[in-house]
């Protein structure tokens, strides 16, 4: 078995997480949720306000892309369905 630490790397376990969750939001959320509460139960200091206002801050962020990227793709659909119908190539 490989140690996670060859794949993650550099990078935060919370981007490593969201690449291993596969793009499924809910998913990285529970899964996340889970790690916070060990953090929490576990780590010898826990972390500080302005951390968790941070994060809270990405994650609002990081939904309202999620929305925009929602919102575009509908109108990239539209956009392609009439120039299909008009016989256009996309």
């Amino acid at each position: 078995m490989q140690c996670n630490s060859k794949e993650k790397r550099e990078t935060s376990w919370k981007a490593f997480l969201r690449v291993n969750c596969g793009g499924d939001d809910a998913l990285f959320l529970e899964r996340s949720a889970k790690i916070r509460s060990w953090l929490d139960g576990n780590a010898s200091t826990p972390a500080p306000a302005s951390a968790r206002v941070a994060e809270a801050r990405v994650a609002e962020a990081r939904a309202e892309a999620v929305r925009a990227m929602a919102t575009y793709r509908t109108a990239y659909e539209r956009l392609r369905a009439a120039v299909v119908a008009e016989g256009d190539e996309p």
